[in-house]
């Protein structure tokens, strides 16, 4: 209803000083049912831009003390918030989340279900406690760690087939998650190798598919030159359980030395990029070092030196005697302040006392390994009884002064177990479980790990997995060309 103004109210006006005009729509009101609102407004007037600009100003900044405030409470860093790219309204709105998901999943399920659509790579580099002793008081960025990088991710398949195409999750999970590198496979038998990939690589495309190479393993051309050449030659390796294991554990070693590179066993499936890394190893537990991942520059001197101890301290029926513990020995005898400072000093002997051919992880052989019976005594096979070398024992430790490390031990990163191994062998079920009930472990591994191993050797190819298993969630997630390729069945989900 349009307002009317009598006589008096129209002399009113010209006496008043100039005012902004009232709302033609608005409609009368009586003045005792104004709100506070329309009070102050009829009292200051129209709020200036300036005092608009003042209200969204304040606005924005009481959001960010608030956002910060969120950060410091739950532990998560800027990083991590960029990570989360898709907001939760957005996922639902998308299908992505169910409403069943949202009604039955807890908190911590719902963002990993959320992280695990953000597919930029996540660049993580070592801590200070992982870091070895160095003379140097600058700490690397991670500009710098990527600088030194090699861009080159290397893969050892020694089998004459492809036994599962779980394999083919870790290359794909590989490229996916290092967009700038290439991939290497060093395969038995390069046909079956390639035509087992032809379907995955139409899945994928060129982008990816192009910086997969397959190459032949050449024993002669990469042992060649290096430590391991003697025995290679002399057919030392054959005196051992496990031939094809043992060559693998010495190929990585030359090929990395020869190449540069980050190497990965075939049951790491890539969770975060690798590149911010740096030179390093990795710790499996906290007194022993993997060789399922490591990564060195072309030539690197410390490589030799493994590749020396590796000949030196051969022992082909000791589980682990020529892949783990060989990298162990080296850093313990080598690296002896690093060693001291990063916690790995020894805790048992470096090998059985009653010379038996034990697995040193356990009392007695796992059942998953073969057990051949000798025709005749190793005895003579076997390592003969000398001291320890200095360093591996835990009383060469007890005098910090007296500790040295080598010039080639600086700038190394030893990195902590939830690096490749979040799943120690021991909790292998925990893969084989739901995921929903590792939902803070599968966090943890989204932020920190730059990969998950699986423990191959105790998955067998025929284990079908759960859909819903976490590994079977893990290789859903990182590895989509192997599934729109040869589906869940062909990776042993059901």
């Amino acid at each position: 209803m349009a307002l009317t103004s009598s006589s008096k109210e129209g002399q009113h006006e010209k006496d008043m000083p100039s005012s902004p005009p009232i709302t033609p729509t608005r409609s009368l009101r009586s003045p005792t049912t104004n709100s506070l609102a329309e009070k102050m407004v009829q009292k200051a007037g129209h709020p200036s831009t300036a005092f608009l600009y003042g209200v969204v100003a304040g606005t924005s900044m009481l959001s960010l003390i608030l956002l910060a405030l969120y950060l410091c409470s739950t532990g998560h860093g800027w990083e991590e918030l960029k990570m989360q790219k898709l907001l939760w309204w957005d996922a639902w709105y998308l299908g992505r989340i169910s409403e069943q998901d949202v009604a039955e999943l807890p908190i911590g399920c719902l963002d990993f279900h959320l992280n695990s659509f953000a597919r930029g790579e996540r660049h993580i580099s070592a801590d200070d406690n992982e870091r070895s002793v160095t003379n140097s008081t600058v700490r690397p960025t991670v500009a710098d760690q990527e600088a030194h990088a090699s861009s080159n991710i290397i893969f050892l398949h020694f089998n004459t087939k492809l036994s599962t195409f779980r394999y083919l999750c870790s290359v794909e999970s590989a490229a996916r998650m290092n967009t700038k590198h290439s991939i290497s496979i060093h395969a038995e038998n390069v046909m079956d190798f390639e035509t087992k990939l032809q379907g995955w690589r139409s899945a994928v495309g060129p982008k990816i598919a192009g910086r997969v190479n397959v190459k032949p393993l050449e024993y002669d051309a990469y042992f060649a030159d290096t430590p391991l050449e003697k025995w290679w030659k002399s057919g030392s390796y054959n005196n051992s359980y496990w031939v094809g294991q043992n060559l693998g554990n010495a190929y990585r070693l030359a090929a990395v030395y020869k190449e540069g590179g980050t190497y990965l066993d075939m049951d790491i499936i890539s969770l975060n990029s690798l590149g911010a890394a740096g030179r390093y190893v990795a710790r499996e537990q906290i007194d022993v070092i993997n060789n399922a991942a490591l990564s060195f520059p072309k030539g690197d001197a410390l490589l030799w030196a493994i590749m020396e101890e590796f000949v030196a301290g051969w022992n082909g029926y000791l589980w682990a005697n020529n892949g783990p513990y060989a990298v162990t020995r080296t850093f313990q005898k080598k690296c002896q302040k690093s060693v001291y400072h990063l916690g790995l000093v020894p805790t048992q002997p470096p090998t059985p006392k009653n010379k038996t051919t034990q697995h040193l992880r356990r009392q007695s052989s796992p059942s998953y390994l073969p057990q051949p019976t000798p025709t005749r005594s190793m005895n003579h096979l076997l390592p003969r009884a000398r001291k320890p070398a200095f360093g591996l024992s835990h009383a060469d430790y007890t005098d910090p002064s007296i500790l040295h490390d080598h010039p080639y031990c600086a700038d190394m990163n030893v990195l902590r177990p939830s690096r490749f191994y979040p799943i120690h062998y021991s909790r292998r079920s925990n893969l084989t479980n739901d995921w929903t009930l590792s939902c803070g472990k599968l966090q943890a591994m989204k932020r920190e790990s730059l990969g998950l191993h699986w423990w191959h050797k105790m998955v067998a190819d025929d284990e079908l997995l759960h859909r819903e298993s976490l590994l079977g969630r893990v290789m859903r997630t990182q590895c989509p060309g192997v599934v729109d390729a040869y589906g869940l069945r062909a990776l042993g989900i059901e």
